[in-house]
């Protein structure tokens, strides 16, 4: 009897420790790292206020701002949808992607969404796209739990994945602010 409660007393100290090991440590910025850390506060639904502006001389484009819809999950990956109206309709898939902490309210996020077809008759201003693949990659930063901002880097390539020039307007870079959904 006395070899059973110590041998269930030694399983039990065995299965606890064994169950600390998953308990996180510190990186050098004081972040939790490992499995059991918490949940990121960027991990929710979030409207987005999208402005392109010039790569080149930081001029905003205001004038074909527009709305998308970001959703980050657990396990770092995401879900994009957008209202940018130079796309003609179901020229341009939803956006699937991925995003990291990089430190304590920094974020970076990467998606890439189908352009669908070339675009049709697409007079000035409208922008002109090439089938193929376009990719967002962004830099965010969250200043408190239901706010972001930050600025993003688009990458447009054809269908055999040459990078093709962005269509003008917009060039290929944007600022960005989101709101949390609640």
């Amino acid at each position: 009897m006395n070899a059973k409660k110590t041998f269930g007393a030694v399983a039990m100290t065995v299965a606890l420790l064994a169950g600390m090991g998953t308990a996180t440590a510190d990186d050098s910025n004081g972040l939790k790292v490992g499995r059991a850390k918490p949940s990121a506060p960027l991990v929710g639904a979030w409207q987005v206020r999208v402005t392109p502006y010039s790569c080149l001389t930081g001029v905003e484009f205001p004038a074909v701002a527009f709305d998308s819809l970001l959703t980050f999950e657990e396990g770092g990956t995401m879900h994009e949808m957008t209202t940018n109206p130079s796309f003609q309709a179901g020229q341009r898939s939803p956006g699937f992607g991925f995003w990291e902490r990089t430190d304590r309210d920094y974020y970076r996020a990467v998606f890439k969404a189908f352009v669908q077809f070339d675009s049709v008759n697409a007079v000035p201003p409208r922008p002109s796209y090439t089938r193929g693949l376009q990719t967002v990659d962004q830099g965010i930063e969250m200043p408190d739990s239901d706010h972001f901002s930050g600025d993003a880097q688009v990458t447009f390539r054809d269908v055999n994945g040459t990078i093709v020039p962005p269509p003008t307007p917009p060039p290929g870079c944007a600022r960005f602010v989101g709101v949390r959904m609640q």
